[in-house]
């Protein structure tokens, strides 16, 4: 019952800078969250949107509620959003292993109505955004703050965060990006420059935001929830030593119903600056 989106032509290239935290969106549509698997930055928050019925949103997996919940609340007409922000304290407060948190609605969890948020804790900042707050979008398809343009699955955007940390010597930087196209490949790639000011240059149906003696990473196939993953031991493709910033950008095909026809997208950008 898994819905997630919670994702070339040859790549020849070269900070309208954007808070760590963002927010995304789950949305309840029948008897289902959807996306039903998000992987958030700390400090994210996760907003649940209610649509029809009587529902609630309520962490854990057994169809009870006993208090030692690390979240609950109704969703319903009177109560349509419910924010959860998954920072530092919740993850001191209510500890799960690893920092997966699954959800049920329990008036329908016997209808598998349940869910996942997974956070993870990483170096660097979001940039190039394709919601219209800096360089428009090449044929208004807008996705969310701190994500990519919209693509033919999601309306939302391809979103690219960290995990590890910026340590040169310790070499454990990873990336996952999620609401890409299930086995339509997705390259991660690096580069020295955020173009335009960080706010990127359109590019086929996304946005260009990583120039300047461009890495190339490494292709990952997404999975049927539209997730890739690269790294870790990324330092040796990357080049890079303590004191440089490289900046992250993820390319991937759509090659059927893009939105602007070209058959390709690009995630938001994560710049990294790199410690010892």
């Amino acid at each position: 019952m898994n819905r997630t989106f919670l994702v070339a032509p040859a790549l020849l290239f070269p900070l309208c800078s954007f808070a760590r935290a963002d927010i995304v969106e789950v949305h309840q549509q029948g008897f289902d969250f959807f996306p039903q698997e998000v992987t958030v930055s700390l400090g994210d928050t996760v907003r649940f949107i209610w649509h029809n019925g009587d529902h609630t949103v309520t962490e854990g997996t057994d169809g009870t509620l006993d208090g030692s919940e690390a979240f609950h609340s109704l969703l319903t007409a009177t109560v349509p959003v419910f924010d959860v922000v998954f920072d530092q304290a919740m993850l001191t407060n209510f500890p799960r292993p690893g920092n997966r948190y699954d959800y049920q609605c329990l008036p329908h969890v016997f209808l598998g109505m349940d869910g996942v948020v997974t956070v993870v804790e990483g170096p660097g900042t979001s940039f190039c955004s394709c919601d219209g707050s800096g360089t428009a979008p090449p044929c208004s398809n807008a996705g969310q703050a701190g994500r990519g343009c919209a693509n033919s699955i999601s309306s939302l955007g391809a979103r690219l965060i960290s995990e590890g940390n910026d340590s040169v010597g310790a070499d454990d930087l990873a990336f996952h990006a999620d609401s890409l196209l299930f086995s339509q490949p997705a390259l991660l790639f690096s580069g020295n420059n955020a173009i335009n000011g960080g706010n990127g240059v359109t590019f086929g149906d996304g946005l260009r935001c990583a120039g300047q003696n461009v890495r190339r990473l490494g292709v990952a196939v997404p999975d049927s929830l539209g997730r890739a993953q690269w790294g870790p031991g990324l330092g040796a493709g990357g080049g890079w030593s303590s004191g440089d910033t490289r900046n992250f950008q993820g390319w991937y095909r759509d090659p059927q119903f893009s939105p602007c026809g070209s058959g390709f997208n690009l995630t938001n950008g994560v710049a990294v600056t790199f410690t010892p």
